[in-house]
């Protein structure tokens, strides 16, 4: 029973991990199109606005998909 517990604790680390390095990389790819594409037409504020914001957002999807996996499997070993 334990061994297949620490397998299931494994695999849901394992796509968590996997999620959170897409969100970095979407991110990444949404700052170079805005960058390219749109940042231009927008005063300095604005930029840092949405870059901000962006961020911000990204932190919270990482976040919340991290809490999920804390409150489930809490301090155990």
């Amino acid at each position: 029973m334990r061994r297949g517990r620490s397998l299931e604790k494994k695999r849901q680390m394992a796509w968590r991990g996997v999620a959170s390095l897409l969100v970095l990389l979407a991110w990444v790819i949404f700052i170079v199109v805005f960058t390219l594409l749109w940042a231009p037409n927008l005063s300095l504020f604005q930029n840092i606005v949405i870059l901000i914001a962006s961020l911000v957002a990204a932190f919270v999807v990482v976040g919340i998909m991290w809490m999920l996996y804390g409150m489930r499997y809490g301090w155990e070993s």
